[in-house]
């Protein structure tokens, strides 16, 4: 397969339970990372191949929820001054512990974003699937063959000694799991930060929403409708290649595989890539003032205020 598609034969493999991947792994220095702006693109624009911009690199707006990116007045203040420390900190501790993790196990890579599609797919990207009480969504029949778990309460336990009190189980989760495609060879997205982890995680929920590969395209589009997501999002990330023969042969799909298969697909299904998982990633975040926490173990609520 083109080593340029290898993130979302990551992604897909990892939905589907299989963990092998791509041996060409590299290294990045700590702070260097590519920055594209990706374009909006509706599902039958998705087609105009030529028609898509020349992207130039640049930093990624700030989110509207980014919390970490606390810029004074000061129009000649730096942007890596010690107001953005904490944020510089986070990505370069998830970098740096994902790549530790992944060198000794690669497994980990798909078993990483296949934990966060899980999260996401169940009450939005709030770290509910981390929850491990009798009754969450960790003790689900859809859930046992989940793995990443001990990669997650590693990062955890290193932000909090740099950072402490101020990056939840959720953030972590969404930047481990770019950080896993990258050093499988797949490509860069920038995460927003500044989600909440959640309160509630019920395993029937888990049983009864997350998609088993069993489903038709018409479920699986209500259900990525139902996120927030479209078809070009559906298609990218559930499987276009060698997996999913159903969305090569339905109308309503066929084309944008036949897009990402065939014409310039390194070019367009990077975009594309990119921009579905940073949209899966913002799914129902919480984070109002009274939404959620930011729990002091990924693996329980607080039993008091942190």
């Amino acid at each position: 397969m083109n080593r340029s598609l290898t993130s979302f034969s990551i992604f897909v493999f990892g939905i589907l339970h299989i963990v092998s991947v791509s041996s060409a792994f590299f290294d990045l220095p700590a702070f260097r990372r590519e920055k594209e702006e990706v374009p909006d693109s509706p599902t039958k624009d998705f087609l105009h191949v030529k028609d898509l911009p020349n992207l130039t690199p640049k930093a990624a707006a700030p989110s509207s929820y980014n919390k970490y990116e606390y810029h004074d007045d000061d129009e000649n203040s730096s942007p890596h001054d010690d107001h953005d420390k904490p944020l510089e900190d986070l990505e370069y501790i998830v970098n740096s512990k994902v790549q530790q993790w992944v060198a000794k196990d690669n497994t980990l890579a798909p078993a990483l974003l296949r934990l966060h599609f899980h999260d996401c797919a169940v009450r939005g990207c709030d770290g509910s699937v981390l929850l491990n009480d009798d009754g969450s969504e960790r003790t689900a029949a859809v859930s046992k063959t989940l793995r990443g778990f001990e990669v997650i309460d590693d990062i955890k336990s290193e932000v909090e000694k740099n950072c402490p009190k101020t990056v939840s189980c959720a953030d972590i989760l969404t930047a481990a799991a770019r950080d896993a495609t990258v050093q499988a060879g797949g490509q860069y997205w920038a995460v927003d930060f500044g989600r909440k982890d959640g309160l509630v995680s019920i395993a029937e929920e888990a049983e009864s929403m997350v998609p088993m590969g069993r489903e038709s395209i018409t479920d699986l589009i209500m259900f990525f409708q139902s996120l927030g997501l479209d078809i070009d999002d559906l298609v990218s990330l559930s499987g276009v290649l060698s997996t999913d023969q159903l969305l090569a042969s339905d109308s309503r799909t066929s084309y944008i595989v036949e897009t990402l298969a065939n014409n310039d697909g390194s070019y367009t299904f990077n975009q594309q890539f990119q921009k579905s998982m940073k949209k899966l990633g913002n799914v129902q975040v919480l984070t109002g003032r009274n939404q959620g926490e930011i729990r002091a173990n990924c693996n329980f609520v607080n039993s008091a205020p942190y």
